[in-house]
């Protein structure tokens, strides 16, 4: 049968609607959340600066290639020229990544988790100050019950996005094995004769071009899962 962790007790548990631990109520829904408009364009933008960041690497490498050129005393002028030109462009793409990075914001599950990495340092500097006699028990019952409830609260939002970031997985790999069939169709199409040449390339290309963006889109989610699950 299948498991799951309780997001109150962290017991794990049987799948069902509530923990038979402590009774709370499990979240694990069956309707598929779409991804939201502002997720899928903070993946976009994440995309474009590992594309812009790309080819600022590729010129520098020009760069450099150009320059042992000239160190050798081969088409100075004409080479010098092609430097320049190139760290002008090199020059410009920053501009844009840094534009791109401005736009950038946490994701949900970036941010909560991050919430809760902080909370978990404030619980622990909270234990050194009761160990050194720095404040009274009072005081620390107080705080601790305050940010443990808080904590409580930070793992349940956790849990949940995390379990909301797996269906979309699930989700874009369906995309993707379609947009597979898809191409397969339109190849087999192509081949019988249905489609010209100039019909299959641009419906292969326009194939392509989604399967790369939603293949990103599930490395993307899963660098994230991997990190912060």
């Amino acid at each position: 049968m299948d498991k799951l962790s309780c997001p109150s007790c962290g017991k794990t548990v049987t799948k069902g609607r509530y923990c038979a631990f402590c009774g709370a109520e499990l979240l694990h829904e069956n309707a598929e959340e779409e991804i939201s408009g502002d997720v899928l364009e903070q993946l976009r933008l994440r995309k474009r600066i590992e594309e812009v960041t790309g080819e600022i690497a590729f010129l520098r490498s020009e760069i450099d290639k150009l320059t042992e050129q000239i160190s050798e005393g081969k088409n100075i002028e004409e080479y010098a020229l092609r430097v320049k030109e190139l760290r002008e462009k090199i020059k410009l793409v920053k501009e844009e990544r840094k534009a791109l990075e401005e736009k950038l914001k946490p994701l949900p599950l970036e941010k909560v988790a991050e919430e809760r990495a902080n909370l978990e340092k404030r619980i622990k500097r909270l234990e050194t100050l009761r160990e050194k006699g720095e404040i009274s028990d009072e005081t620390y019952e107080k705080l601790k019950k305050e940010y443990s409830e808080k904590l409580d609260q930070f793992k349940e939002e956790h849990y949940r996005q995390v379990i909301k970031i797996e269906k979309w997985i699930e989700q874009l790999k369906k995309r993707i094995k379609r947009l597979k069939n898809d191409s397969e169709l339109i190849y087999a199409r192509y081949m019988t004769g249905e489609l010209t040449k100039e019909e299959y390339m641009r419906e292969k290309e326009k194939l392509n071009k989604e399967l790369e963006t939603n293949s990103f889109h599930v490395e993307m989610l899963e660098f994230l899962l991997r990190k912060y699950s």
